[in-house]
């Protein structure tokens, strides 16, 4: 991530407008992220559709990114503590309940909204650790 953040000031600097197109991040970046993920980053930040991202659209990628690794990393922590049932299976109450001193309402809303669940539901336990595992821009 902060070899991401270092390389993004690079070229909004050298950018007399303080804005980067996607050529220029795919360019800039092609060592640490690939063309398809610029591409999601443009559909989710490039809020006036200009095709370029200023600082603020890059600052909101960069803090959702980092918001998320540590979400991630949150909960890879306590997987340990959570009481799979044999099928692999826990509920939305044990597992929100093992982390409710380190998650924020927010995160709980968030984890949710991504896995659809709701105060009775199951969810595969191994879904959660994936998408826990996968890594974020570095």
């Amino acid at each position: 991530l902060e070899k991401v953040l270092l390389k993004v000031c690079k070229f909004t600097e050298k950018n007399g407008e303080k804005k980067v197109s996607r050529e220029e991040l795919v360019n800039g970046l092609s060592d640490v992220i690939d063309a398809e993920e610029l591409d999601v980053v443009f559909i989710l930040f490039d809020r006036d559709q200009d095709g370029l991202l200023d600082r603020k659209d890059l600052l909101d990628w960069l803090t959702t990114e980092f918001e998320e690794r540590h979400l991630k990393g949150k909960i890879r922590e306590r997987m340990d503590r959570l009481s799979v049932d044999e099928n692999g299976l826990v509920t939305s109450e044990q597992f929100f309940g093992a982390y409710q001193d380190v998650l924020t309402q927010k995160e709980v809303d968030y984890i949710s909204e991504i896995f659809n669940l709701t105060e009775s539901s199951y969810f595969d336990i191994k879904q959660v650790e994936c998408w826990a595992a996968e890594e974020s821009v570095e």
